[in-house]
């Protein structure tokens, strides 16, 4: 059996490391714990979509927390202003 020259040998071991080589149409693909993650990361894709849709807008989203944390520091500030 010929070995083509963009392949090595898979039982042949060189310097302690892994050979690299092609791979061939009937080798069957082997699931790994990465396409587990990658299936997952893809479906939360999918639901963040989805889920995107319904939220409020932008400027809305923004303007409550940063009015909220306005309205805080103001108030911190006319109660420091009480006790000095």
């Amino acid at each position: 059996m010929a070995i083509a020259p963009c392949q090595s040998d898979p039982h042949s071991v060189t310097s302690g490391r892994s050979v690299p080589r092609s791979a061939n149409g009937g080798e069957i693909p082997v699931p790994s714990p990465v396409h587990r993650l990658q299936a997952e990361i893809a479906a939360l894709g999918e639901l963040q979509d989805l889920a995107r849709e319904e939220k409020f807008p932008g400027w809305l989203r923004m303007a409550v927390p940063v009015g909220a944390s306005v309205l805080l520091w103001g108030g911190i500030a006319w109660v420091a202003g009480l006790i000095a």
